[in-house]
C-alpha cells in the first residue's frame, strides 16, 4: 500500500490517527511524521510507543532518510520521497514563441509601411 502525505504533521496509529492501521502492536496514536528545519522530515514516536528505525529502536524525534524503514508493532514502513517533477511548459514557451514571432512580423509590416 502506498500512501502519499501532502500536510504535516501525519500520524500513524490504530484510532485517531490520519492513517489507521489496526494491526498487532499498533498503539492508538503510534508516531507522527512532521517536517523538520532545512525541508527535512522527522518521525516522532507517541509516548512509549515502541518504534524502530532501520531496525533501531528510537524514543525521541528523529530525521528520515529516503528508504528509512519505520517499524510499528507488526508492520514496517518505508519512507520515500518522489522524485520532483518540473511543470509542462510548452504550452507557455510554445505561446512566447507566437507572440515573439508576431511582434517580429508587425515590426517587419511597420518598418515596410512607415512613411519615408
Amino acid at each position: 500500500m502506498v500512501a502519499a502525505v501532502d500536510r504535516f504533521p501525519w500520524s500513524v496509529g490504530r484510532s485517531g490517527a490520519d492513517l489507521l492501521v489496526p494491526e498487532p502492536g499498533v498503539w492508538d496514536r503510534h508516531f507522527v511524521m512532521s517536517r523538520g528545519e532545512g525541508h527535512s522530515f522527522t518521525v516522532v514516536p507517541g509516548s512509549d510507543a515502541p518504534l524502530t528505525l532501520n531496525g533501531v529502536p528510537v524514543q525521541e524525534v528523529t530525521t528520515l532518510r529516503n528508504g528509512d524503514r519505520i517499524g510499528c508493532g507488526a508492520v514496517e514502513f518505508q519512507f520515500r520521497l518522489a522524485p520532483t517533477l518540473p511543470k509542462p511548459l510548452g504550452l507557455r514557451e510554445g505561446g512566447t514563441w507566437v507572440f515573439l514571432t508576431a511582434w517580429l512580423v508587425l515590426q517587419v509590416l511597420l518598418a515596410l509601411i512607415w512613411p519615408q
